[in-house]
């Protein structure tokens, strides 16, 4: 017999309404994914360093001047260049994803997503 207690609220399909407009938008959106080039400088701005949409290094320019710097110091530079240029890349596809899907919040699809991973 049921009752009361038996009645259940159905399990929310955000998640999985979330996870379908991301998997649709990846397939149209490869184009504009691919122009991604994230950029980023070290702090003396004698390091510049690019990448592409995954993160991986493309370019890392370093000015002649940068040559007086320690290796430690020219070391550090390039590791906060390509940092910031992985963080622009980064937030261009958020960008991306905000103007193709309104509303869309990635923060909250990555909590999601680790819930639904974490609940085996």
């Amino acid at each position: 017999m049921y009752g009361p207690r038996d009645i259940r609220e159905p399990a929310s399909d955000e998640p999985v309404r979330q996870a379908e407009m991301i998997l649709a938008w990846t397939e149209t959106a490869q184009n504009d994914l691919s122009k991604v080039i994230g950029t980023g400088h070290g702090p003396s701005g004698l390091v510049r360093a690019a990448v592409d949409p995954d993160g991986q290094v493309l370019d890392v320019a370093v000015e002649a001047a940068a040559l007086e710097l320690t290796p430690a110091e020219l070391a550090g530079e390039v590791m906060i260049a390509v940092r910031q240029a992985q963080r622009d890349a980064e937030q261009q596809i958020r960008e991306l994803m905000c103007r193709a899907m309104p509303g869309f919040d990635l923060a909250e699809a990555r909590a999601q997503l680790s819930l639904l991973l974490s609940a085996d």
